[in-house]
């Protein structure tokens, strides 16, 4: 099980096994960050020999809360945070410690003294944690992969999981697409008995009482920039420790490029490193930006130009990247642009989750204008959505620079009929050409907000730590690649809550506040544009050279094979996409994406 997670810490491993009248083996494989040296090696005893813990992350405050527990009397072999947040759980309790730990961390902690297991996840999700039964035996693991090597583990789909994997193109947790298996919610702890026995996983961190003591305790305006520049940098500071080379991802966008403003800023005389990439059709490229912004903050930039052959060699490789479905579309290039950064740094930060925690997404401001929408208007819209899907409107995206407009027609028109706030969001949330139906998990979290924080609140708890960071965390790791996301450090989540919503959206534009901050950094001209995303061109590669691949996996044989949940709908809309003018490639890919998975397991 160990083995099969080599990737995600080729430097050294460690397995530790406790018997008694059941055995415990924790196994660890270290990418080594903090404390290069056998000091920080893991599995880790606790100085009093009461824990053992198999830690995956990293805690960015470690060396305040060292300090701390120097002051107690604690006295430390090595360098590492790990040492340091045993240490903590043994002079506050495990609670305590996480109380006070910013991070992002997935770790399992063995209690001699209760003869428990926990288990622990970050509280925004940022590192992944499975488990599940395997026969008799109790497995965890960071990837699917380790519990899939458990020869006892059943591998048997779950046909909740797959149905709605169709609809959004991501499986939300708790679910996998194995019954057997679980993630681990963010924020979330679980105890394991002795005896393998486990109960509902408990939260130590709430998002929903987070996001509703913000909205209640809202910032002045006068005073909120200052706050979260002031949190930002501590932040930013705390996550430039590193004992190996570090860097940054640059797309030339506002998150990013404030995030390496500001690093370039506290480095001061010494170069960032910033990263890239590219593709060599103009209107799916951004990299220009990236380009320009490094130049303006004196960054040394490394750029990829990718092309579609490097893209499509990646594509057979997914299923057993991601290990269940997985259809975020920008996993492509977010692969090449983390294996151009390898060789070059350990560790890269990123802008993931600006547009979450500060409501960056245009879904935001869809809803702000499918209000002023007249009910009689929604079936016009629905109408001319079909127009567009048969490239009617062909003309027009390429004169207006405007892409995806059938997309975008659908989902107003969706959003306008929509008799709720739940209804809105998941006509808005739907990636693939089925129709997806409230969540339950998330509703009974998320149904108290309204208006844009309830579309802020549902991407935290769903889209946020099950595609965005199931994308980043495979994606890097896969070339042993540590990332760091700085705006979701727990912290700045907090604060970003407090904010009003005057400095969240207004006036046709997200993310008022990030672009203030910016605003003083980088001349606006480089980054006020509109948002594109880091999306490929799926519609031609699946009309070119993914075209047999596609119409293998989505051919009538592959489909009854496979027995796809709504087959004759995939059918249906691959025969209309693979025509040289039809559009929605997009809807296709979770469809695709599920029956290279499938095809992968039969």
């Amino acid at each position: 099980m160990t083995a099969a997670l080599q990737h995600r810490g080729p430097d050294a491993g460690g397995i530790e096994i406790v018997s008694g009248p059941l055995t415990l083996a924790l196994g660890h494989r270290r990418l080594s960050i903090i404390d290069l040296s056998p000091a920080g090696a893991q599995p880790m005893l606790s100085s009093s020999g009461r824990f053992l813990i198999t830690f995956n992350g990293e805690i960015y405050n470690f060396a305040e809360l060292r300090e701390e527990l120097k002051g107690a009397g604690f006295r430390f072999r090595g360098g590492s945070d790990t040492e340091v947040l045993l240490a903590a759980v043994e002079h506050w309790g495990l609670s305590g410690a996480l109380g006070r730990c910013a991070g992002m961390f997935a770790f399992a902690l063995w209690d001699k003294q209760e003869k428990k297991l926990f288990l622990a996840r970050d509280r925004m999700g940022e590192k992944p944690l499975y488990y599940g039964k395997a026969g008799r035996d109790f497995v965890f693991g960071s990837e699917l992969k380790a519990l899939r090597e458990h020869t006892s583990f059943r591998r048997s789909v779950n046909p909740n999981a797959l149905e709605l994997f169709l609809a959004l193109g991501y499986i939300p947790a708790p679910l996998t697409i194995f019954s057997e298996a679980q993630k681990l919610l963010p924020g979330h702890l679980l105890e394991v008995s002795e005896n393998g026995t486990f109960g509902e996983a408990k939260p130590y961190w709430n998002l929903a009482k987070v996001a509703q003591a913000g909205i209640e305790n809202p910032l002045a305006p006068e005073e909120a920039e200052a706050a979260i520049e002031k949190a930002l940098r501590l932040t930013l500071r705390q996550q430039l420790v590193s004992d190996v080379p570090l860097g940054c991802f640059l797309s030339g966008g506002i998150d990013s490029s404030l995030i390496a403003s500001m690093l370039q800023e506290e480095l001061g005389s010494r170069k960032l490193r910033t990263f890239s990439i590219g593709f060599g059709d103009g209107g799916f490229d951004e990299s220009n930006y990236a380009r320009e912004v490094s130049k303006a903050i004196g960054t040394e930039h490394t750029e990829l130009r990718a092309t579609a052959a490097q893209a499509l060699e990646l594509v057979p490789q997914l299923p057993r990247l991601f290990d269940e479905p997985f259809a975020d579309v920008s996993q492509l290039p977010t692969l090449l642009l983390a294996r151009l950064a390898r060789p070059f740094v350990t560790v890269a930060l990123s802008g993931d989750g600006g547009d979450e925690v500060f409501a960056g997404y245009n879904r935001y401001l869809f809803l702000e204008k499918a209000r002023r929408i007249p009910d009689f208007a929604a079936p016009l819209l629905s109408f001319a959505s079909s127009l567009a899907a048969l490239g009617a409107f062909r003309s027009i995206e390429n004169a207006i620079g405007l892409p995806q407009i059938e997309e975008k027609l659908r989902k107003l028109g969706a959003v306008a009929s929509a008799g709720s706030e739940a209804e809105a969001y998941w006509a808005l949330a739907a990636q693939g050409v089925h129709q997806p139906l409230p969540y339950p998990p998330a509703e009974r979290v998320a149904s108290g907000f309204f208006g844009v924080s309830a579309l802020q609140l549902r991407d935290q708890l769903l889209y946020l730590p099950d595609d965005v960071l199931v994308k980043v965390d495979r994606s890097a790791m896969a070339s042993s690649l540590e990332t760091r996301a700085p705006f979701l450090d727990h912290r700045i989540v907090e604060l970003a809550w407090r904010l009003p919503l005057s400095l969240r959206t207004g006036g046709g534009r997200g993310k008022l506040m990030l672009r203030k901050m910016l605003h003083k950094r980088v001349n606006a001209a480089l980054w006020e544009r509109p948002k594109a995303g880091f999306t490929p061109p799926v519609g031609e590669w699946l009309r070119g050279g993914l075209r047999d691949w596609a119409e293998e996996l989505l051919s009538e044989h592959s489909l009854k094979e496979t027995a796809l949940p709504g087959a004759g709908l995939v059918r249906k809309e691959w025969l209309r996409v693979g025509t040289a003018g039809g559009g929605g490639a997009l809807r296709l890919w979770p469809a695709l994406m599920a029956q290279a998975w499938l095809k992968s397991e039969l």
